[in-house]
C-alpha cells in the first residue's frame, strides 16, 4: 500500500507540472539559467513546465564534490522545431551558502541558431532538510542580447517530498521588460 501511495503522489506531481496555465510564447520569457540542486551525490531527472509554454527535461549529475553538471532541453514549439539546449555547471562552496553557475545556451529556431553564455552567483538556504530556497542574479555575458535584457533575477523554492523526489517552483524576473517567468519542476533522484 505504501508503494502505491508513493507512486500515486509522483503521478499527481507530474500531472501538476503539465497543467499550469499557458502564457505568451515570447523568446524574452525563456529562463536563461538552469539552476540545479542535488540532495545526495548521485544524479537527478527533472521534468518541468514554464509559463511561456516550454516543456523542459534535464539531467543533473555530481561531477566532483564541488561541481554539478546539468544538461537541459526545453521544447518551445515542436511543430516548428524550436528547441533550447542548456549545458550548465554549478560550482559549490562547502563553507558558505554561495555557489556559482556557468551556462552555455543554444537556441534553434527557423533553421537558425543562436548561442549565449550566462553566469550567476546564487545564495542557497536549507530549512529543516525539507525546504530549499535559492536566490541569484543571472547575467548574459555574450555580445548577442537575444533575451532583451542582460541581467535577470531568479528565485527557486523547493520542497522535498520523499527521499528521492522533490517539487520546485522557480521565478525569473527580467527588469528591463518587466517579465516574470514561472517554472515548476518535478525532480526525481536516480
Amino acid at each position: 500500500m505504501g508503494l502505491f501511495n508513493k507512486n500515486t503522489l509522483k503521478f499527481l506531481c507530474i500531472n501538476l507540472c503539465f497543467t499550469i496555465l499557458f502564457g505568451d510564447e515570447k523568446i524574452s520569457e525563456i529562463p536563461c539559467i538552469d539552476y540545479t540542486f542535488l540532495k545526495n551525490k548521485e544524479s537527478q531527472l527533472n521534468l518541468g513546465y514554464s509559463s511561456g509554454g516550454l516543456y523542459s527535461y534535464s539531467i543533473d549529475k555530481y561531477i566532483s564534490d564541488n561541481l554539478i553538471g546539468s544538461a537541459k532541453v526545453s521544447v518551445i514549439d515542436l511543430e516548428n522545431f524550436d528547441l533550447l539546449n542548456q549545458l550548465t555547471f554549478k560550482f559549490l562552496n562547502k563553507k558558505y551558502p554561495l555557489s556559482f553557475v556557468f551556462g552555455y545556451n543554444y537556441f534553434f529556431t527557423d533553421s537558425k541558431s543562436y548561442s549565449w553564455i550566462n553566469i550567476a552567483p546564487v545564495i542557497e538556504f536549507i530549512y529543516k532538510n525539507k525546504y530549499l530556497s535559492a536566490f541569484g542574479l543571472d547575467n548574459n555575458i555574450s555580445e548577442i542580447d537575444l533575451l532583451d535584457g542582460k541581467v535577470r533575477y531568479f528565485c527557486e523554492l523547493r520542497r522535498i517530498l520523499s527521499n528521492d523526489t522533490s517539487l520546485s517552483f522557480g521565478f525569473n524576473f527580467n527588469p528591463k521588460n518587466l517579465i516574470v517567468n514561472k517554472i515548476i519542476e518535478l525532480n526525481i533522484e536516480l
